[in-house]
């Protein structure tokens, strides 16, 4: 009987080594690639350089993190574009697991097309030629007629699918060229999507990820760029040649998550869009909508008191003295205002002044500074007065007031700010409806 189990015993032993034998052999080029540890596998995928063996891998592993690693041992973008479709495609997966998977091969691809973009030209158009066109900026009558001609194909689109055009809206159409011009500078990196905004501007930077957890990074973005009350919802693409507005199109219709949106389907039904703004430059194209109506479309220029007929000129963008003069004028304006006192004799003043014009130049258009030259200036006590009814405790001191505060009152007092970055830190803040955590004086 002993025998007979010692027999048995090498005999499983000798099948499971066969087993094992034929499993690595169905590996094919890639050893390990089909091995029950994750870990072993997802070693495997590194050294994998066979792109059938990493295709089937991206679709068929059980880890996500395995699919997603093999993703970016692919080098063919149109593989990728395949694949693509593939995931979208594959009910198995959740839906969480499936956007994550497709957001992985979305950023891969655009890395690889930005290497290889020469080679997807036609082959008439020589290597050389083709790095010359690139070279060649986007005219602004060509940006103009591109742009236009997206707006009205979205629309064109929406209408031969059963649903209504929607209105152009200048503010939203801002907040999309603002975009456009932020993802030509900043490209996003790593997991952050096209959605995501740098900090080079006025507005709140943030990454947004496929997860869709910052959500109000896109929503709050009409409010921090212009006066636009309700929020905004966002397609982007991406094309490393020339972006068309045909080309943008199409990607959004091919893409669930975007369809719905541009085609106001699903839970995107109601309530209605009632603003569209759009913008294109050489690779990016993205469209703005938003439930409520733009203002701004309906704006009438006002009439200036200095004549019949004429409108009042924009509030100029410049740091102005206050004065007893332009007191009235500073305190209507519908801007966020700064009120920055300082003195000739203040060393802290001399650290935080440089910094103004930099504010400025980056946050002017919602936000207006003037200086108080408390020293210098000979109404100084009665300027105080009129802006409020106490007394200066000393220098640097910055008062901020927001639109809809009632005359007289201010929002915010901060005695002994020197800090530049501090400051516009607060109003980027304030620009995005936030409330920031001052010390007050």
């Amino acid at each position: 009987m002993y025998k007979f189990s010692l027999v048995i015993l090498a005999f499983l032993i000798f099948s499971g080594c066969a087993i094992s034998k034929n499993l690595k052999k169905d590996d094919g080029p890639c050893p390990g690639i089909h091995d029950p540890n994750a870990k072993v596998r997802l070693k495997a995928v590194m050294k994998c350089k066979d792109k059938d063996t990493l295709a089937s891998v991206v679709l068929e592993d059980e880890s996500l993190r395995v699919r997603g690693r093999a993703v970016k041992r692919i080098r063919s973008v149109s593989l990728l574009k395949e694949l693509e479709g593939d995931v979208q495609d594959d009910d198995a997966l959740p839906d969480e697991a499936r956007e994550k998977l497709r957001a992985y091969i979305q950023e891969w691809r655009t890395v690889l097309q930005d290497k290889l973009k020469w080679k997807r030209m036609p082959r008439t158009m020589p290597e050389a030629e083709f790095l010359k066109a690139e070279k060649e900026p986007v005219t602004d009558a060509d940006k103009a007629a591109r742009t236009k001609a997206l707006f009205e194909l979205v629309n064109a689109t929406r209408v031969k699918r059963g649903t209504y055009a929607v209105a152009w809206s200048p503010s939203l159409a801002k907040v999309a060229e603002a975009h456009v011009a932020d993802l030509e500078k900043h490209p996003p990196q790593g997991k952050c999507n096209l959605h995501s905004w740098s900090s080079d501007g006025p507005w709140v930077p943030c990454c947004y990820t496929p997860d869709h957890k910052n959500a109000k990074c896109v929503t709050s973005k009409p409010g921090e760029l212009t006066a636009y009350k309700g929020k905004g919802f966002e397609n982007a693409a991406w094309d490393s040649l020339r972006m068309t507005p045909e080309q943008a199109v199409l990607g959004w219709l091919q893409s669930d998550g975007h369809r719905v949106v541009m085609l106001s389907q699903n839970e995107w039904k109601n309530p209605p869009w009632k603003a569209l703004g759009v913008a294109i430059s050489e690779h990016y194209a993205v469209i703005w909508f938003g439930h409520e109506p733009d203002p701004a479309t309906h704006k009438k220029p006002v009439a200036s008191k200095t004549g019949k007929g004429k409108t009042s000129q924009p509030e100029p963008n410049t740091i102005q003295e206050l004065t007893p003069q332009n007191l009235e004028k500073v305190l209507e304006t519908e801007k966020i205002l700064v009120v920055v006192f300082t003195a000739t004799y203040c060393g802290a003043c001399k650290k935080l002044m440089p910094s103004l014009p930099k504010i400025n130049k980056k946050l002017g258009s919602r936000v207006k500074i003037v200086t108080f030259t408390t020293d210098t200036n000979r109404s100084a006590g009665l300027l105080v007065k009129s802006l409020r009814a106490q007394s200066l405790r000393g220098v640097p001191t910055v008062w901020i007031k927001l639109p809809d505060t009632k005359k007289g009152k201010w929002d915010y007092q901060m005695a002994g700010l020197a800090d530049g970055n501090v400051l516009q830190d607060i109003l980027i803040l304030l620009i995005a409806g936030e409330k920031p955590k001052i010390q007050m004086m």
